[in-house]
């Protein structure tokens, strides 16, 4: 079965926020070693004044690492919501002016830290697994659904089958879609019993089970 757009888009997702995380690791190291050369951002200042302007200095340095990291990697944000993955800067007739406003854009996006993305990626695996619990609960009720519709047209079907001297009952073991209709070693259906049985149950909705009536074993 092909996947849903709910399915490409979460997973379009994860991967976009899964890159994004990494590269906001490779640029918070990039902007710590970059802070670590230059005195002034090294440690904090108790003048006000002075740490305003020392804070202004990391954010600053902390854009530029998001913004270098991202064009190295050539994280084109709007190839990157197409699918299309990371692009390499080397390869210069791929890069347009749409790439590098995208590659701006996710170095900011970048420079928003590890802490931010994964968050992030928290929030997009909770997703993604509630939305697999709601596709799961989902199909289990409608299998429920369709087992009991099943038992009901048994149980219509059933004064009839009891006609029959080699039925010995029936039940939903092993499978979940159809029913087991149990019958003594040897049964045959007849043209007649069979054309019974699909019109009463769905063509392959059920199996003729060989059992011994005496010790209610199946074959």
């Amino acid at each position: 079965m092909a996947p849903n757009v709910e399915q490409l888009s979460a997973n379009m997702l994860y991967t976009i926020v899964t890159i994004l995380f990494a590269l906001s690791l490779i640029s918070e190291r990039v902007s710590n070693l970059i802070k670590l050369a230059i005195p002034d951002t090294r440690n904090r200042n108790y003048s006000p004044l002075r740490e305003k302007k020392r804070e202004l200095q990391v954010q600053l340095i902390t854009i530029a690492s998001g913004l270098l990291v991202s064009f190295i990697a050539g994280a084109d944000f709007f190839g990157l919501i197409k699918g299309q993955g990371l692009i390499n800067i080397w390869e210069i007739e791929k890069i347009s002016g749409r790439s590098a406003v995208g590659m701006l854009l996710s170095g900011f996006f970048i420079s928003l830290g590890s802490k931010f993305w994964h968050d992030m990626l928290d929030i997009v695996l909770e997703f993604a697994n509630l939305k697999k619990f709601r596709v799961q609960q989902a199909a289990s009720q409608a299998e429920s659904s369709e087992l009991e519709a099943l038992a009901a047209k048994v149980k219509v079907v059933e004064p009839r089958l009891k006609q029959i001297d080699a039925y010995a009952g029936y039940d939903f073991v092993g499978t979940t879609n159809k029913v087991n209709l149990k019958f003594d070693k040897g049964f045959k259906a007849t043209g007649d019993q069979q054309s019974l049985l699909e019109q009463a149950l769905g063509k392959d909705r059920y199996n003729i089970i060989s059992t011994d009536h005496q010790t209610g074993t199946s074959k």
